[in-house]
């Protein structure tokens, strides 16, 4: 008796753990304007060490792990952009530039030098 209760335990454990391991997945495109970004940092809020990066198209896919259901975007550029999930599993993003640009650049270049034998 004690060995079959042991393992409805067991059963009942494991199939907790793998609901509980189940997360939704969450698959989308990033673009900033009218051009697919490659390289944006997308992940969970609150769960810096969940994220992805997009690829080459600006395709996404992550799993979330939390409960937070909000992906936060990333991208050298661009403004950091946080969107809800709300239960939807495709998410489409653009991203706005930042607009940090510098006013001017000033090169100054000039003397001579001989490579000594």
């Amino acid at each position: 008796m004690k060995k079959i209760l042991y393992i409805w335990i067991s059963i009942v454990t494991l199939m907790a753990q793998n609901a509980l391991a189940q997360g939704q997945v969450v698959s989308g495109v990033v673009t900033g304007g009218k051009e697919a970004l490659p390289g944006v940092a997308v992940f969970e809020k609150g769960r810096s060490t969940n994220g992805t990066l997009t690829d080459a198209k600006g395709f996404f896919k992550i799993t979330l792990k939390g409960q937070s259901n909000t992906l936060v975007f990333r991208s050298l550029g661009f403004k950091q952009q946080e969107v809800s999930v709300a239960g939807r599993s495709t998410v489409n993003v653009t991203l706005e530039d930042e607009d940090k640009s510098l006013d001017e650049v000033v090169v100054i270049g000039y003397g001579q030098q001989k490579k000594s034998p």
